[in-house]
């Protein structure tokens, strides 16, 4: 099937053309980036012949089968449900989230100044959005793992000059956008010049002997995801997370173990969204009662 772009792709496909553009317009500069695109990706998947809208769930600790997501969104204050959206099992967490906020404030009027997620939304796309949106994020920062390399020879990255300082000084120069399929993300890379790297004493252990150079790639809007770094370390953001773990998964429990969401009954995108809004109704009916 064609893969169509969803929200976050096609934000982070703008700043990839954007920052090309900048590339290209940089007499300074060799001409370097990626291939234009000349179709639409496409994807296999699997699918349902008897409910075509769910989606293949393949998750660690997770049931595997044909479900729907139900991602949805609790106020912490009284923990009013104010969004519930239904997509197929097979779409990542993440994806439609910044869309859902808009939804939000913009059918309600909502004054949405932090939010709170789990690690399936640590994506640098998403904290870039959140900032546009003038929202702090509290996430869970995905633990990632560091290079080998990287533990023995210190990068520091320069913001204003948009390049990366090895310990011997050397620098590595932005030098063109990258798409990673497979993770559905782009990175700006960063070389140093053959000729730094030939006679260099720490090359062994940087990079080895089949490569000519050192590399590194950096996430677009990394700066973002590195901000939300940061604040992990506040007292808010454990506040927050606490928060989170008490309204949204207390909320899908309660849902599920009393509000008839433990399964769907019918099939479709639309009878299952159905389904979710009545359960949602029900148990919002009760959280205003006790609001007031």
């Amino acid at each position: 099937m064609e893969k169509k772009p969803t929200d976050y792709l096609e934000e982070l496909e703008k700043e990839a053309r954007r920052i090309e553009n900048d590339r290209d317009n940089d007499p300074t500069r060799k001409k370097r980036g990626r291939k234009p695109k000349t179709s639409p990706p496409e994807k296999e998947v699997q699918q349902s012949t008897t409910d075509p809208d769910s989606g293949l769930l393949n998750r660690p600790n997770k049931p595997k089968g044909f479900h729907y997501l139900a991602h949805t969104s609790v106020d912490v204050k009284h923990g009013i449900i104010t969004d519930i959206h239904v997509t197929a099992a097979n779409v990542n967490d993440h994806e439609p989230f910044i869309k859902r906020l808009q939804v939000q404030k913009e059918k309600f009027g909502l004054h949405i100044g932090k939010v709170g997620a789990d690690k399936g939304y640590d994506r640098s796309g998403v904290h870039h959005e959140l900032e546009n949106l003038k929202i702090t994020g509290y996430i869970s920062p995905i633990k990632g793992a560091i290079d080998q390399a990287e533990r023995s020879v210190q990068f520091t990255f320069d913001e204003m000059n948009d390049a990366y300082y090895c310990s011997n000084g050397k620098a590595l120069q932005f030098t063109h956008v990258k798409w990673h399929s497979w993770k559905q993300s782009y990175s700006k890379i960063y070389a140093a010049q053959t000729k730094d790297c030939k006679s260099c004493e720490l090359r062994q252990q940087c990079f080895g002997q089949t490569a000519s150079r050192k590399t590194i790639e950096r996430p677009l809007f990394q700066e973002a995801k590195e901000r939300n770094q940061a604040r992990k370390q506040s007292q808010e953001y454990s506040v927050i997370q606490r928060q989170r773990r008490i309204w949204c998964e207390g909320t899908f429990g309660t849902m599920k173990r009393k509000h008839n969401l433990k399964e769907t009954y019918k099939r479709g995108i639309r009878n299952v969204s159905e389904h979710c809004l009545f359960s949602a109704m029900a148990i919002n009916i009760k959280r205003m009662i006790k609001a007031n």
